[in-house]
């Protein structure tokens, strides 16, 4: 009777059953594995695991809670590829956009049949759903910048004589969330874009680091 790992602690075993079912248990101590659904209910239901294998001579699929029943396969699946999505946010400060498309992605290398990346898409959260969850794991990663004070003039408000008009000129207008908001614009600058007319913009968003935002 073969289980899979999803991680060290958690393991899903497929039913015999009920095709493209399982059930997932988590590790209490040592090779013994306790049904996750089953502990929602209140019921101790345990199986053990050596190398991969569950072992006994009891079915894992008999003696669950009456309302315990196994989990779509596709479900579970899906699961494990929104945490691994969340986690690389965590841990690389990728941008929200990015780590979904990603995940999306690699869907189509993980599962090799359509159906079952049909379904585990199905069950993937919408971006909209996760936008703003990821938006706050990456804001971890985003480091506090205290910049000097000669990076907070515009260059020629730090060339220009000190009579001239633009001399110690403000590039950073504001700066804010302990270091983490900083807004850049040249007053100069600003007047201009008020007096125009039409106003073009472009960027390369792709330059930014992995800690920072660009608006």
């Amino acid at each position: 009777m073969l289980s899979h790992s999803l991680k060290d602690s958690v393991i899903v075993y497929h039913s015999t059953r009920k095709s493209g079912f399982v059930y997932k248990f988590f590790q209490t101590k040592g090779d013994e594995y306790r049904c996750c659904r089953c502990k929602e209910l209140g019921k101790y239901r345990a199986v053990r695991v050596v190398n991969d294998v569950v072992v006994g001579r009891k079915s894992p699929e008999d003696d669950h809670h009456p309302d315990c029943e196994p989990q779509a396969e596709s479900a579970v699946a899906a699961l494990e590829v929104d945490r691994e999505m969340r986690r690389d946010v965590r841990r690389n400060g990728k941008r929200p956009r990015d780590a979904f498309n990603e995940m999306l992605g690699g869907v189509a290398k993980r599962f090799k049949t359509s159906d079952t990346q049909t379904a585990v898409i199905a069950a993937l959260p919408s971006y909209n759903d996760v936008r703003v969850q990821l938006s706050r794991s990456r804001s971890i990663r985003c480091i506090p910048v205290s910049l000097p004070e000669a990076l907070q003039v515009t260059l020629r408000g730090r060339e220009v004589d000190k009579e001239d008009e633009v001399d110690g000129e403000r590039f950073l207008l504001y700066s804010g969330q302990g270091g983490r908001l900083l807004v850049f614009c040249a007053k100069t600058e600003l007047a201009v874009l008020h007096d125009s007319e039409y106003v073009v913009c472009d960027g390369t968003f792709e330059m930014s680091p992995d800690t920072a935002y660009k608006l």
